[in-house]
Formats: C-alpha cells, sequence, structure tokens
C-alpha cells in the first residue's frame, strides 16, 4: 500500500479517477500526515500538463487542488478534441469514481 501510494500516477486516467484512487490509497496507507503533504503529493501525481499549470497556482486545499484539475483538464480536452474514456486503473474496466 506504502509503495503503491508513493508511485501513484495519474497517467491515463481522468481527473475524477485519479482522485479517487488518490483518497482511497491515502485512507488505506495513512501515509499522509497533513493536508499540505496530501496536496502536494496529490499534484505530483497528476500528468504533465495538469502539474505545469497548477504549479503556479496558490493552492490551500485539496479541494481547490481537484475543482482546478477539472477545469485544466477540460481545457485541455476542448483544446485537443480529445474524448478521454474512464478505465479502472487495475482492471482496466469503465468505472466512476467519486472525489471525496
Amino acid at each position: 500500500m506504502f509503495e503503491e501510494m508513493l508511485q501513484l500516477r495519474q497517467g491515463s486516467l481522468i481527473v475524477d479517477q485519479y482522485t479517487g484512487w488518490f483518497h482511497e490509497l491515502t485512507v488505506r496507507s495513512r501515509i499522509v500526515k497533513t493536508d499540505q503533504q496530501a496536496l502536494v503529493r496529490y499534484c505530483k501525481g497528476l500528468r504533465g500538463e495538469l502539474y505545469k499549470e497548477m504549479f503556479i497556482a496558490r493552492l490551500i486545499t485539496m479541494e481547490e487542488a481537484y475543482q482546478l484539475a477539472l477545469r485544466i483538464e477540460k481545457q485541455l480536452g476542448n483544446a485537443a478534441g480529445k474524448k478521454v474514456r474512464p478505465m479502472d486503473m487495475k482492471s482496466g474496466h469503465t468505472t466512476n469514481f467519486s472525489a471525496q
């Protein structure tokens, strides 16, 4: 669990999926001790283009980071004209994760 949390990356997951995995692993692994640690860990796991955009933002809470990541993902998706299909990271099946 510890290693999985440290290696968690968004990859091809959409923000909702990545956020769901992040919350699940955070709760189960109990690695992250403070809100600030969680925020930094969350942002570092985002895809490069999202991370770059979020790096300059002055984020205080996980909710702010999540909402900003959703907005950036939507803008990037619209700009690229891509549709992202949600997939479960382990099984490859379509899934619905909710941010907590």
